[in-house]
């Protein structure tokens, strides 16, 4: 994340220098190894310009503690450069600032277990979506201008309906920075979020904690929708998905299983579906058999699996899809699929992704922003 330090935190530094303990100073020392390790963008403005308080806190602080704390001026992208592309950056000051939606207040008296020189979670449901989510940050570095610049975080798996609780965790500890990003899980453009993305709704709306934030994706049902069509094309000899699917609308189809009798329970998202493949040859009949002999849902799956109904209308792709795509699991990756990721552009992605590419990228980028490791 982008950091400044105040100058009130230098001056109470520099004030309390023959004191026993000295928190500021403790500060100033935590955060210039935090800038060396490259774990955040850290600024101190104050010490830019002023020689007077460059001297007197180099009184207190060797030169070379001193460089790692200002390492971000040797940067190669400007300050400017990064507070432009980021929606958010924290300020730490003993001052009592009203926080705003793009700045986060540090104040170290009132918020003394917090620990902002540590590297920002990155709160997923499965530990491959923040890997993955690692290609769109680089997308949106290479739309910005921001290639050279460093990303730095460590992923928390949440597995599904846990993903909330951990969350929970880290807004009651308030200890670290923590993004979270969840599938909507949605089965259709109208349809509402699932369970996981309204629990962690209502944990961020409820308590609204000044460390984390929560991204729902919005125009497609979960991150195996935000794989390109490119991706698809290259495994097609591979995998017996429904590809045709790409010639209509991808973003809402289960990338994983296919569209299966089993989603179809609500009649609105069964019609979106029967709209969508009104062209092909795709026999809904079994589904509409099971829904009218059903009073409510538990039924209606009881039906279709009594009646040995074939659940799956559409080939999903694997449970593998994403594994394959990420680098942390060398035995599944699929190398030339992770070229493409690397490489992709705006008219790789459908609108509905490139939405998405650009609104996650610019999150992550904005929460695990960093210099580089200095050597």
């Amino acid at each position: 994340m982008y950091i400044e330090i105040e100058e009130d935190i230098i001056k109470d530094a520099i004030s309390k220098s023959n004191n026993v303990v000295n928190t500021s100073l403790d500060l100033l020392y935590l955060f210039a190894l935090s800038a060396y390790k490259g774990r955040h963008y850290i600024t101190v403005p104050c010490l830019v310009n002023n020689k007077d308080l460059c001297s007197k806190l180099q009184q207190i602080m060797s030169k070379r503690i001193l460089n790692m704390l200002r390492s971000a001026e040797r940067e190669y992208v400007q300050w400017k450069t990064i507070r432009e592309n980021v929606i958010v950056h924290a300020v730490v000051t003993y001052k009592k600032l009203n926080p705003q939606n793009d700045i986060i207040i540090v104040d170290p008296h009132d918020e003394s277990n917090f620990e902002p020189y540590t590297k920002c979670r990155v709160l997923t449901e499965h530990i491959n979506d923040s890997a993955f989510f690692e290609y769109l940050v680089r997308f949106y570095k290479n739309t910005h201008n921001l290639s050279k610049c460093k990303t730095c975080f460590d992923p928390l798996m949440g597995g599904g309906f846990t993903t909330a609780d951990i969350l929970m965790h880290e807004v009651c500890n308030r200890e670290h920075f923590c993004l979270v990003i969840s599938d909507s899980d949605k089965k259709w453009p109208n349809g509402k979020n699932g369970e996981t993305a309204i629990k962690i709704e209502n944990v961020m709306n409820s308590l609204k904690p000044f460390n984390c934030y929560f991204y729902v994706m919005k125009d497609v049902m979960e991150i195996e929708n935000l794989i390109p069509k490119k991706v698809f094309d290259v495994i097609a000899c591979e995998r017996f998905g429904y590809k045709k699917i790409f010639e209509k609308e991808s973003s809402y189809f289960d990338m994983k299983k296919g569209l299966c009798i089993s989603d179809l329970y609500n009649d609105r998202i069964c019609k979106y579906w029967k709209e969508l493949l009104k062209d092909e040859p795709i026999n809904f009949s079994e589904r509409d058999t099971a829904k009218k002999n059903s009073k409510n849902k538990e039924a209606y799956l009881k039906e279709i699996k009594d009646k040995h109904y074939a659940n799956q209308l559409c080939a999903g792709f694997g449970t593998d899809l994403l594994e394959m795509c990420v680098l942390k699991d060398k035995n599944v990756a699929h190398p030339e699929v992770v070229d493409i990721l690397n490489n992709i552009k705006r008219e790789d992605l459908t609108d509905a992704q490139l939405k998405e590419w650009m609104n996650i990228g610019q999150i992550m980028f904005s929460w695990t922003c960093c210099s580089r490791v200095h050597q």
